[in-house]
């Protein structure tokens, strides 16, 4: 079966729209990391001091989940060539399904 010359540009659009959309995506990932590295010394000072509660467990899951969802997405959905074993391999299976079941209420999860 062969494609005709118009599927074939369309194949090539999209393919182009995805890594254009790939790149858009990293470069928003880099500047997040940069932001997190830049105000860690804020955060120490103002943020560790104080006592456990909601505020701070609040903003060590949204700062911090935000970095594990980034590396998790970068390991999973963008071209590597990391050499990992089989049990690694399922670890990061699991931590990617519990992390898509995060916003959703664990509606579903299956283990």
């Amino acid at each position: 079966m062969t494609m005709s010359a118009e599927d074939i540009q369309a194949l090539t659009d999209a393919v182009a729209a995805w890594r254009m959309q790939e790149y858009i995506c990293i470069a928003f990932y880099c500047f997040y990391a940069y932001y997190v590295v830049l105000t860690i010394s804020k955060e120490v000072s103002i943020i560790l001091p104080q006592k456990w509660g909601r505020g701070k467990a609040l903003h060590a899951i949204i700062r911090y989940g935000m970095v594990v969802f980034i590396g998790l997405q970068l390991s999973r959905d963008y071209r590597n060539y990391f050499s990992i074993s089989l049990k690694a391999c399922k670890a990061l299976t699991i931590m990617v399904d519990v992390k898509s079941c995060i916003p959703h209420g664990y509606s579903g999860m299956q283990l």
